[in-house]
């Protein structure tokens, strides 16, 4: 469960369509995401794909790019994460 606290405001370093579905990459100064962990991006709940040093990356299915402002990203603009009650790097 998310607590709707805004925990971190990061940037769209990258999108990249992948037939319907999209991969978006975030900045981030989380430490500690592992992979398929959950993540809340801009209010809609994401899987961490991919961790760098100081962003990670989900892949937005078609329908959350439908019904979220995700289908709106574009590389620089402001994204706000949060990480689950409880997590360890909350």
């Amino acid at each position: 469960m998310f607590s709707g606290i805004i925990e971190c405001v990061g940037e769209v370093a990258a999108m990249r369509r992948l037939g319907g579905d999209a991969e978006l990459r975030l900045t981030s100064t989380f430490r500690g995401l592992a992979l398929g962990e959950s993540i809340a991006v801009n209010g809609a709940c994401m899987t961490v794909a991919a961790r760098r040093l100081s962003s990670f990356t989900v892949v937005v299915s078609a329908e959350s790019l439908r019904r979220t402002t995700l289908g709106h990203c574009a590389p620089a603009k402001r994204s706000t994460s949060n990480v689950p009650c409880g997590s360890p790097i909350a």
